[in-house]
């Protein structure tokens, strides 16, 4: 573990100062933006003589931040860090790619309520994680307390990879006990009906429609492009893209009825759906559902299941489904499986009853 400060000769006679680090059989440099000045007089030479100072404080300050990093402690600097801050600018980030941007919102949110005067790195401890965790299970339904709380540890998690921290609180205590979901999905009539009815947002009627058709989750529509839709040599569409929570690269052959969906083919850098990342998009389905007649609740990630249980009515089996979802365990596959059984167990009992002749 070295820090050596090096000196690069410029053009002009000049020479800038930067920072040769390695560590952990990794060699890094930090460009500090620090000149020394040709010393023809003797101004420049008190200044050298300053800049020179200057970086040898630095160079003793990232030597001291490795070793600290080496032997497990959080430099004070970085431990004085607001985490509120961070927490947002990682916030932006999601907004970007849309993938839980909403329930990332909510849980700064509740930090700024939890934290009204503010909150820096050295402040998150097992019991201040505790506290968090108490105050987000009462008067929040379990699974969304889970979810949020989820949501702080991963930011924690992202702080370690940012070498902002070493001690991770979020590794010691557990997240509230989520209960299990029903998985809402909609049937073939109920697909239908919705796609007779007109939305107040006519793209997220589109892109739902097609996620019944495709699966595709929420943020892979949203990041969908022309170029990802192929058609093969054999004739056969297919979409090729990286999914954004598993980050697993599929193939995923469409039929004709969601190549129909699409509409007409744009530029291939051009998205495919015309959609904002945090649209209020469960009050257009919620009305959209309500002008077609559907009672039952639904979200946007219905579709997928929606897509999943079609699959299976029509003699699907479950491996197949499994891999056009991208899951990487049939564990996760087998729910649909029995969603299914109950949907088939709800039609046998709609038989109608008889009487037995004597």
């Amino acid at each position: 573990m070295t820090v050596k400060i090096r000196e690069k000769f410029l053009s002009n006679g000049n020479s800038s100062l930067y920072l040769d680090i390695y560590s952990n059989g990794n060699r890094t440099y930090e460009f500090l933006k620090l000149y020394l000045y040709y010393p023809e007089t003797k101004q420049n030479k008190f200044a050298n003589h300053d800049v020179r100072e200057l970086t040898e404080k630095i160079r003793a300050k990232r030597l001291l931040e490795l070793q600290h990093l080496r032997f497990g402690f959080t430099p004070d600097f970085k431990a004085r860090l607001n985490f509120i801050d961070y927490f947002k600018d990682q916030l932006k980030k999601r907004l970007l790619t849309g993938v839980n941007y909403s329930t990332w919102k909510i849980t700064l949110m509740h930090l700024e309520n939890f934290a009204p005067k503010g909150l820096t790195f050295d402040q998150i401890d097992d019991g201040w994680m505790f506290n968090f965790r108490v105050y987000l299970e009462k008067g929040r339904s379990a699974n969304s307390a889970h979810s949020y709380f989820n949501v702080l540890k991963n930011c924690l998690h992202q702080a370690v990879r940012d070498r902002i921290i070493v001690d991770n609180p979020a590794t010691r205590i557990k997240s509230p006990k989520q209960e299990e979901t029903k998985h809402e999905f909609l049937t073939s009539k109920e697909v239908q009906a919705l796609s007779k009815e007109s939305c107040q947002n006519p793209e997220l009627k589109r892109a739902f429609l097609f996620s019944c058709y495709s699966g595709l989750r929420w943020g892979d529509i949203l990041n969908l492009t022309w170029d990802k839709i192929r058609v093969n040599d054999d004739g056969a569409k297919t979409i090729h893209f990286t999914q954004r929570k598993t980050k697993g690269v599929e193939y995923l052959p469409i039929n004709d009825q969601a190549v129909k969906i699409l509409g007409e083919r744009k530029k291939d850098d051009v998205k495919v759906f015309d959609l904002i990342p945090s649209s209020n998009k469960t009050n257009y389905l919620r009305e959209w559902g309500f002008k077609a007649e559907i009672k039952k609740p639904f979200t946007y990630h219905s579709s997928r299941h929606t897509y999943a249980v079609m699959l299976l009515e029509n003699g699907v089996e479950i491996y197949t489904v499994s891999r056009l979802l991208g899951h990487k365990d049939l564990k996760t596959t087998l729910i649909y499986a029995d969603i299914l059984g109950e949907t088939k167990r709800k039609a046998v009992n709609c038989l109608p009853d008889f009487e037995k002749d004597e």
